[in-house]
């Protein structure tokens, strides 16, 4: 009990002498909150006695999301979990310019930055600019990127850390003004040497496991029938998945670039010359060029002749069904459009006297939509009567997921395209022309919706039927050998080494042994597949399957082992742990305690702040004045 006191005694004389300081720190400083102007307003308080101006926080915040990000640099690098050695690479190619943290932890950030840099600073620590400028030289160095100019050095900062390089860098010294103050306070040995040999010894271990496999395929029984009732329950559960998609058809014009090269003329000698002359880098010698390299050698115009006919007569098709297709839509069809909504207008004008004007206008659009058809109909009459390379045709009907459908009728969409034909049909009514062209592989392409069909809920047909009794069969397969897996689990924990015996020869399992094997053992430790090795230590290191007990068992699904085995089940038994003595490696054990050291550091370094921001009691104005 008296030991109780004196802690407690103890700690008022350390948080006063902590207030003196700050006391003192203050009349060397001076008051903040004597500024002239509003920067000077006292927005928030800590430790009771130290004021956080309006000027503060402004320049704190402006430094609170590059800190945010920096923070999670510093975890990423420090981590030494797979996946952040795998995803390091990434960071300064997404990962870091889209971390977007809330206000709530900007806040908290903030806080951070001025609670920790003012206890370095009642502390007398100092960073110079030549650890700043060492800082921010290994940032570069991790993004593999120069900071020779200030452009780039701007547009590293504005692309990662949200901010300018001049917040940039006091941000930057705060940061490691904060990292001193947390090393300070943490200074000194972290890890017991009774801790670091118990991690050696485990790592030691030799473990020695059986794995039983139950394939369900290769059992002597059939698995438990399947009845009408849960065909019907399974269907009625999943219907949604079975629902037939929403369906539509487009009424299209093309003008064929197949049909326009067949038209074009013969180019002349001076046309091919002068295109050879200009594109001489399209016609490589065939075999010329090393693999991987390039060739100095081409063909001549004579040889590249008959390649250079063809790209010209391409490009002239690309032009002529561009003009062609260009002239259809600005004159042709608005000529039409507009006469046909004029001419609504006037009958819509005549039966609706006493609609609303929102009302006609929506009867308009709506006889629009049902006469667009005319409108590809006289465009096609026009044209054909001219004998231009123009088709007018229906697609087959298509679902959301028809793009190879409509690839195979009209042609591939060209690269970079960023508008989808399907996305529109399905999100506009029966009749709705296309605002934009459609450039394709075999030529220019305008649609209208043609038809539509909702999509439904069927019945229980007889596919379906099939195909949900397939997936029961399966399902049912894969419990058959999970539930024998349960059973020889409960088995083994139960009847020991006599369990084992039986097991051993009961025909409905494949039972294989491992080697004798450590934790950070490579290779496949006598198991087949290989891939189960990786998932039988991840059971045994650290022991899932207690040391303490023989024959503790685990199940492991097929799934995790291969594709192929989806429907097996395995058990994975503990034979034999062997507790050997650490060897006595000198670069082992102090890599160990290293490793150790460093991560026992970083979580006190993590205590010691949230310690100190306890210790603050930051709270606003408004809280301050209430309390």
């Amino acid at each position: 009990m008296s030991f109780q006191k004196n802690v407690k005694k103890y700690q008022k004389i350390v948080l006063g002498s902590i207030v003196a300081v700050m006391a003192v720190s203050l009349v060397i400083w001076g008051n903040p909150v004597s500024d002239a102007g509003d920067g000077g307003r006292t927005v928030a308080m800590y430790f009771d006695a130290i004021p956080v101006t309006e000027r503060d926080w402004i320049e704190t915040t402006a430094k609170a999301r590059p800190f945010y990000r920096w923070k999670f640099l510093q975890e990423f690098f420090q981590s030494r979990e797979p996946w952040a050695l795998y995803q390091r690479h990434r960071l300064f190619e997404g990962i870091l310019s889209n971390l977007s943290p809330r206000e709530e932890d900007l806040k908290i950030a903030a806080q951070e930055l001025i609670v920790l840099t003012f206890d370095a600073r009642t502390k007398s620590l100092h960073v110079s600019d030549a650890e700043v400028t060492q800082e921010i030289q290994g940032l570069f160095q991790a993004a593999r990127q120069t900071q020779r100019d200030p452009e780039s050095q701007a547009l590293f900062t504005r692309r990662h850390f949200g901010c300018d390089p001049a917040t940039f860098k006091a941000m930057i010294h705060d940061a490691l003004l904060i990292r001193k103050t947390l090393e300070a306070d943490t200074a000194g040995a972290n890890v017991r040497y009774a801790d670091l040999y118990e991690s050696l010894l485990q790592q030691s271990q030799s473990a020695r496991v059986g794995v039983a496999a139950i394939d369900p395929e290769r059992l002597s029984a059939d698995p438990p029938p399947i009845g009408h009732e849960e065909v019907n329950a399974r269907f009625e559960r999943d219907r949604e998945q079975y629902k037939v998609p929403e369906r539509a058809q487009f009424e299209y014009l093309m003008v064929d670039l197949e049909e326009c090269k067949k038209r074009a003329p013969e180019p002349a000698a001076d046309e091919i010359k002068k295109y050879y002359e200009e594109h001489k880098r399209e016609f490589p010698k065939t075999g010329a060029a090393p693999e991987g390299g390039t060739t100095e050698e081409f063909k001549t115009l004579d040889e590249a002749r008959a390649e250079i006919v063809d790209k010209i007569k391409a490009q002239h098709a690309g032009k002529e069904a561009y003009d062609l297709f260009r002239k259809i839509n600005s004159e042709d069809i608005a000529t039409m459009l507009y006469e046909m909504r004029e001419e609504e207008r006037r009958k819509i004008g005549e039966t609706l006297k006493d609609a609303s004007a929102p009302e006609k206008e929506k009867a308009v659009n709506e006889r629009m939509l049902q006469r667009s058809a005319e409108i590809f109909e006289s465009i096609k009459k026009k044209y054909e009567a001219q004998n231009a390379p123009l088709a007018h045709n229906v697609t087959v009907s298509f679902d959301r997921s028809g793009t190879d459908t409509l690839e195979k009728e009209i042609g591939k969409a060209q690269v970079g395209s960023q508008w989808s034909p399907m996305d529109w049909a399905f999100q506009n009514p029966v009749g709705s022309l296309a605002e934009r062209l459609w450039r394709t592989d075999k030529g220019y392409v305008l649609f209208r919706i043609a038809r539509k069909v909702e999509g439904y809920l069927p019945d229980l047909t007889e596919p379906i039927r099939e195909k949900i009794l397939r997936e029961l069969r399966v399902e049912k397969k894969r419990q058959w050998a999970e539930r024998i897996a349960q059973e020889v689990i409960d088995r083994l924990q139960n009847g020991g080494d006599s369990a084992l015996a039986r097991i051993l020869d009961d025909e409905r399992l494949e039972v294989q042994r491992s080697v004798y094997f450590t934790e950070d053992a490579a290779g496949d430790l006598g198991l087949k597949p290989s891939a189960l090795a990786t998932h039988v230590k991840q059971i045994v290191f650290p022991p899932n399957l207690p040391a303490a007990k023989r024959h503790a068992a685990t199940l492991l699904h097929g799934e995790r082992v291969a594709a192929d085995r989806n429907l097996w089940a395995y058990v994975v038994f503990l034979e034999d742990l062997v507790a050997a003595p650490p060897q006595s490696n000198p670069e082992t054990f102090l890599h160990r305690r290293d490793e150790q050291e460093a991560q026992a550091r970083a979580e006190r370094m993590r205590a010691r702040r949230d310690e100190l921001l306890a210790l603050a009691d930051w709270r606003d104005v408004g809280e301050t004045k209430g309390k």
